[in-house]
């Protein structure tokens, strides 16, 4: 849940899919959810992203980016401030942050693309 707030946050504007990619990239969220079994494809499911989704509903709001992929983000600036202030404390140099910026840049990036991530 953590990531997934830290990601939408972050962003300001993210897509379902890539923020289901992004927390299975996430070794912590992998752990958790596969804390007695390890699958032959290490991927969060898609299930647990959905019913999350389903229980910020009434914070988020879905907007187009101009080509057809609904972005989500927060509906109002307070949640988002909130978030912020709960996630990351009022530091934005704080270790916690660069972490995730660090994971969205190399996400956007394509350093994942092609390659399995080792764990």
């Amino acid at each position: 849940v953590v990531a997934a707030l830290a990601y939408i946050t972050l962003s300001r504007g993210i897509a379902e899919g890539e923020l289901l990619h992004l927390l299975s990239l996430e070794d912590d969220v992998l752990a958790d959810v596969y804390e007695w079994w390890v699958p032959p494809i290490r991927t969060a499911p898609p299930l647990l992203l959905t019913r999350l989704l389903g229980d910020l509903l009434p914070y988020l709001s879905r907007r187009g980016d101009g080509i057809g992929v609904e972005l989500l983000s927060w509906y109002h600036r307070q949640f988002w401030e909130a978030s912020d202030e709960f996630l990351f404390g009022s530091a934005w140099s704080s270790p916690q942050i660069q972490r995730r910026h660090k994971e969205l840049a190399d996400f956007f990036s394509g350093s994942w693309a092609g390659r399995a991530k080792p764990y």
